[in-house]
């Protein structure tokens, strides 16, 4: 059982939802974590070495997936961040009211999300979406992963570096992850989680070069709108979960980064 006395928040952290800014209609939303800014350049001289003939992804829009929700109302949306800022919430509950300092909204949201008129709009009512049922919660861990094989997947068409569910704190966040989003009735995962950050789309042929190896640590879980835009699609994040992180040490059994 998790002895809550010895969580602490972590810095500058706050409650996601109320920052989640309103939008109608739908927007097209996903689950995932970021590379750093060294393994952005790994992956981008391995996307150096691909033939001209070939699209690679943006450097800013390189990510793994988690969770793909597809098409989200922002009362769904809300409702999830509602939700994850509830176990964290519980997860770091220390005996007493813990603080939070506010965020900046995001910049660059495209206009048809986080339009501030639209922040009374009926979309925002989550009083009728069915409420999450999980078991007492532990808190989400970061997790590792490694990313060590480029593959070919001919069904999307897309280059990969891809690796394999491995940590038991990977496996117990996308099962989190899957049972929000089948609490909003968005649609089941068609294929179970395969860790990897596509390089190229679209993507006609495998291309037989040498593997790096990143090895990607979970810090962040982010949710991301993806849209389009003149240049192309956009992965825009929305809002942002510390994990907490499990050390060794006298005094406490978790620290934030």
């Amino acid at each position: 059982m998790t002895n809550h006395s010895e969580m602490t928040a972590p810095t500058g952290w706050s409650a996601q939802a109320p920052q989640l800014r309103a939008w109608t209609g739908e927007a097209r939303l996903f689950f995932g974590v970021a590379p750093t800014a060294a393994q952005q350049q790994q992956l981008a001289a391995l996307q150096g070495q691909f033939p001209a003939t070939v699209r690679t992804v943006a450097l800013a829009n390189l990510h793994l997936t988690l969770r793909f929700l597809g098409q989200v109302s922002y009362a769904q949306a809300l409702a999830m961040c509602q939700q994850l800022d509830d176990l964290l919430l519980e997860a770091l509950a220390v005996g007493g009211p813990v603080q939070f300092t506010g965020t900046e909204p995001v910049a660059g949201l495209p206009r048809d999300v986080g339009s501030p008129q639209n922040a009374g709009s009926a979309h925002s009512d989550t009083s009728a979406l069915p409420p999450l049922q999980l078991p007492q919660q532990q808190p989400q861990r970061q997790f590792h992963v490694r990313l060590d094989t480029i593959e070919w997947w001919a069904g999307p068409a897309v280059l990969c570096l891809a690796g394999q569910v491995t940590d038991p704190a990977l496996a117990a966040l996308d099962h989190r992850l899957d049972t929000l989003a089948l609490a909003q009735g968005l649609a089941p995962r068609q294929h179970p989680l395969r860790p990897h950050i596509t390089l190229a789309r679209p993507a006609r042929h495998p291309l037989p070069l040498p593997a790096p190896v990143i090895e990607l640590i979970g810090r962040e879980l982010l949710l991301y709108h993806s849209c389009s835009s003149p240049t192309g699609v956009q992965y825009l994040p929305l809002a942002r979960w510390p994990l907490i992180q499990q050390v060794n040490g006298a005094g406490s059994d978790f620290q934030h980064t």
